[in-house]
């Protein structure tokens, strides 16, 4: 079942969008996530991450708060360039399920289901006045079904 959903507001949103700002994020959050557990499999290591019951900072400005669930976030932004929204997903996409190695997505859905954790990738797109926002392609829909994770979207323009 296909999951999009809207967004004001999000965890990644830290910096003020600039026209022709564009990133993508995937993470995972559950009460008994280890992050440490993502990176292994995923081969790369987020942005932000902590585990249940760690002191760590939300934001820049925020104080420390004992986390009460496990989180893992990437955001594609720095790591791909440009502004097609497309290219962020693929990255993304090829991190779930590189060509040729479907063990990686199978360990993924492993760790959700034994760590009671739940996948969520973010679209970030902010455009000039009058632009269209663009659409989640079909093939990074149907891959982030798969994992299953939630896609929310956050598209504006000035």
């Amino acid at each position: 079942m296909k999951t999009v959903r809207t967004s004001a507001t999000s965890l990644t949103k830290a910096k003020p969008f600039e026209p022709g700002r564009v990133f993508a994020s995937l993470g995972f959050v559950g009460d008994r996530l280890q992050p440490q557990h993502v990176t292994d499999i995923l081969g790369i290591s987020p942005n932000k991450s902590w585990s249940r019951g760690e002191l760590f900072r939300p934001g820049p400005r925020s104080p420390e708060i004992v986390a009460r669930t496990g989180a893992w976030w990437l955001s594609t932004e720095g790591l791909v360039s440009g502004q097609d929204l497309d290219a962020h997903l693929a990255f993304l996409v090829g991190l779930i399920s590189p060509e040729g190695d479907g063990n990686r997505l199978s360990r993924l859905q492993e760790l959700m289901r034994d760590e009671s954790a739940v996948a969520h990738v973010g679209c970030f797109w902010h455009g000039e006045a009058g632009a269209r926002p663009p659409a989640v392609p079909p093939f990074a829909a149907a891959a982030f079904n798969r994992l299953p994770a939630e896609i929310e979207v956050d598209f504006d323009t000035d």
